[in-house]
């Protein structure tokens, strides 16, 4: 079982995120606790994903779900003077208890966790 399966069948917290490339911006999410070099792991709904993705594109970002594949996909190293990018973070989504959630930077961006609301079980 990969690490993002395993991740989705523990009780989830919902929690509000920050990233620094976006500055203010807060995105509430999903945690169970797992972290990456001490980073949150955050999942999100579609919804929160679209937000993401929106937050993205105004700071000039190339962004977008791609239908066929269920996923997210970011720039993450773009030239802003040609607006090409060739680098992308792709994030699939996992399923937990019939939701489909987004791992959106899990494992590769540096997600700080804001304030803590409990849910699930």
């Amino acid at each position: 079982m990969d690490n993002f399966n395993a991740l989705a069948m523990q009780t989830m917290t919902q929690r509000n995120f920050q990233i620094d490339c976006l500055g203010e911006t807060i995105i509430t999410g999903y945690d169970s606790g797992d972290t990456w070099n001490g980073w949150k792991c955050p999942l999100f709904s579609f919804e929160q994903g679209q937000m993401l993705v929106d937050e993205w594109k105004k700071l000039g970002w190339t962004s977008h779900y791609d239908e066929e594949a269920d996923a997210f996909v970011f720039s993450v190293n773009q030239d802003f003077e040609t607006g090409e990018s060739d680098e992308f973070d792709t994030f699939a989504s996992i399923v937990r208890e019939g939701i489909s959630l987004y791992p959106i930077g899990s494992g590769s961006w540096m997600w700080e966790e804001e304030d803590e609301i409990q849910v699930g079980n």
